[in-house]
């Protein structure tokens, strides 16, 4: 069984649903579950920083332009650390419902985190409805030996919350990087014809392939 290093994160500058962020199937974290240290002592805080996103830039699966789709149409992503936690928000052009079952629209919601440079993305962090109108939470840590932490088994909070969607993530449940980059994506799916209906991401250019335009925290 693997255990995640509890280093803190030091020295942070600020730089700045079926389906993987490109469409392909999504890969399963496969390997022993991981063993969480306790949280370490804080790092050195990172102020807030934000990647805007031009609102009314939806695509269907063919990538023609869609309307109507608010609720996962983003217009920036920010992020920042302080006391040892990453802050996520992804602000969108509409509000996202309290309740909404996945039968009338799938929606996920879903910030993927880079950590050290690897090069890949290494872990998805994800909200989305089900059929009862509620909200899943959902942690996969693609990493060698990396698991799916779901609800409950995640060590973090992930909510709707009117035009955003906000998380805090221990940084010692993401081993305690000191360079995070992350992206993030929206998309609503038609469960019926298992069809993407509209999707949005930021950065433009990928939410699947970490680059200099992912928004980066540390060094």
């Amino acid at each position: 069984m693997r255990r995640i290093a509890s280093a803190c994160l030091v020295g942070l500058l600020v730089a700045a649903c079926g389906m993987a962020p490109n469409g392909s199937p999504e890969p399963i974290p496969s390997g022993s579950p991981l063993t969480y240290d306790g949280s370490p002592p804080d790092g050195t805080p990172a102020p807030a920083v934000t990647i805007k996103d031009t609102a009314g830039d939806l695509t269907d699966t063919s990538g023609k332009k869609v309307t109507k789709n608010a609720l996962i149409d983003i217009t920036a992503l920010t992020a920042s650390a302080d006391r040892g936690t990453l802050k996520l928000k992804l602000a969108l052009a509409g509000d996202v419902p309290k309740s909404l079952s996945s039968k009338k629209q799938a929606l996920t919601y879903r910030f993927v985190v880079e950590t050290n440079r690897s090069g890949a993305y290494d872990f998805w962090v994800t909200l989305s409805n089900t059929a009862a109108g509620k909200w899943t939470i959902k942690l996969d840590d693609y990493r060698p030996g990396g698991q799916s932490y779901t609800d409950s088994d995640f060590h973090g909070t992930l909510a709707a919350a009117g035009k955003a969607i906000v998380a805090t993530i221990p940084l010692w449940v993401l081993g305690s990087p000191t360079t995070v980059r992350i992206a993030a994506l929206a998309r609503r799916d038609d469960q019926a014809t298992k069809k993407l209906v509209a999707a949005d991401h930021v950065p433009k250019r990928s939410a699947d392939s970490p680059g200099d335009d992912w928004l980066t925290i540390g060094r």
